[in-house]
């Protein structure tokens, strides 16, 4: 029987994965990688060489050609890199959040490389490699705003000022009356807000001294015996001579002229006021005589948007998004975090072939037909994946600094049990 010779012969070369990878060929003109991150570094070039034998390997290249290129496996191990890249800086990104917030952000390329600019954090810092400074940021800063509100610390500055009083006038409208002093060019409180910005500046009313009642410097006068001094009840009472008195504490002298100033205060006085919206009712009607001013403290509201300079962490970091977080250099990536990318990557590698062979299930062959495993491939490949990801986010899961502490009181709990056993002692 003759030859037959096909005409035009065939001119279509076949993609297959050569036994081995070439570094030459890594981020060539020919098999460019997707991205440029880790393209420079010659131990990433030279695990994605070693990533090409991995896969023909495990995928039996020896005994069927695999429908992948070189360049395929070079781009599917950086994929993996970086899949591994955003799994940690994401667990790492929740321990150490609540002390980097406020602090200064990063600013990046579009392969999250940080970009050297003023006011941003430099490029080649590796935020992500470091153990923080914990400052437990974000309790501290409510603890801030109670402390604010309650008088105890923070950052809110209280003003002072004396609203004049008029006889037979027993509404004051606080908000006009501070705007106008502020206002006011020869007032105290002139220009400590700009009120021209416009919106509604709403002050925060704290304190209100109106009057007291005129009984309560009877506790200080000179019946009471001094200071530190108090009368011996056994003998004359108040009334007794100068030899019988008895040094007490000052928390008790203190103790008692409060429960004094609350009787006088709260049982006694008829003098009071109430604030609504800022609108001061006082109670008795003012006489117009005493007194002739009253004494109100107040707050201006805070934006808390407004910049207040490099402490208020305003324009610093506010969510995991805008960390400083750079990719993880892979230098830095160890045994562990490579053999995870090795088997990510083989992953992918499996997919891609499924999706390859998938578009010819079947392929005509000598009395029958060739059925190819595009899906069983796509479908391993897809359920590895999936494994990956799910084991790497619980072991990460299990090792957050949270649960690390929680494991070394449990250690510690653990010893002080095996400790309570008493020892046994063989005594020949």
């Amino acid at each position: 029987m003759a030859h037959i010779e096909l005409q035009p012969a065939p001119k279509i070369t076949p993609l297959v994965l050569p036994r081995e990878g070439t570094i030459a060929n890594v981020n060539s003109s020919t098999y460019p990688l997707p991205q440029e991150t880790y393209a420079d570094n010659d131990e990433f070039k030279q695990a994605c060489v070693e990533q090409v034998k991995y896969v023909y390997y495990q995928l039996s290249g020896e005994h069927l050609d695999i429908e992948l290129t070189e360049g395929q496996i070079y781009a599917f191990y950086q994929d993996a890199a970086l899949e591994f890249n955003n799994i940690v800086l994401m667990h790492q990104a929740k321990n150490v959040l609540s002390s980097a917030l406020g602090t200064q952000r990063g600013k990046f390329d579009r392969y999250g490389n940080l970009v050297a600019e003023a006011g941003f954090v430099a490029p080649g810092t590796h935020t992500e490699l470091k153990y923080p400074r914990f400052d437990f940021g974000v309790s501290y800063k409510i603890a801030q705003a109670i402390g604010a509100e309650v008088e105890a610390s923070g950052d809110v500055t209280w003003y002072k000022t004396a609203i004049p009083l008029e006889a037979e006038v027993q509404d004051y409208d606080l908000q006009t009356i501070i705007e106008s002093q502020i206002a006011d060019s020869e007032h105290e409180l002139y220009n400590i807000v700009d009120l021209t910005k416009g919106g509604n500046i709403k002050f925060k009313i704290r304190r209100v001294f109106y009057k007291s009642p005129r009984t309560m410097w009877r506790f200080y006068g000179f019946m009471n015996g001094g200071l530190n001094l108090l009368g011996n009840l056994t003998n004359y009472g108040m009334y007794n001579d100068d030899s019988s008195f008895d040094v007490v504490p000052a928390w008790s002298q203190k103790l008692m002229s409060q429960i004094f100033k609350d009787n006088m205060t709260v049982r006694t006085s008829h003098y009071s006021f109430k604030v609504v919206n800022n609108k001061l009712r006082l109670y008795p009607i003012p006489d117009g005589i005493y007194p002739s001013y009253m004494w109100i403290e107040f707050t201006l509201p805070k934006d808390v948007w407004a910049d207040e300079g490099s402490e208020s962490g305003v324009n610093g970091v506010n969510n995991f998004s805008n960390i400083p977080f750079e990719n993880i250099p892979y230098d830095a990536i160890n045994p562990i975090g490579k053999t995870w990318i090795k088997k990510y990557a083989l992953a992918l590698s499996m997919v891609a072939l499924g999706n390859v062979r998938s578009k010819i299930q079947n392929i005509p062959f000598i009395n029958g037909n060739i059925t190819l495993n595009g899906d069983s491939l796509i479908n391993q490949g897809k359920e590895q994946i999936k494994d990956l990801k799910e084991t790497l986010a619980k072991d990460l899961e299990e090792l957050t600094y949270n649960k690390l502490a929680e494991n070394d009181k449990n250690m510690v709990n653990n010893a002080k049990e095996v400790m309570v056993f008493p020892q046994v002692f063989y005594v020949g």
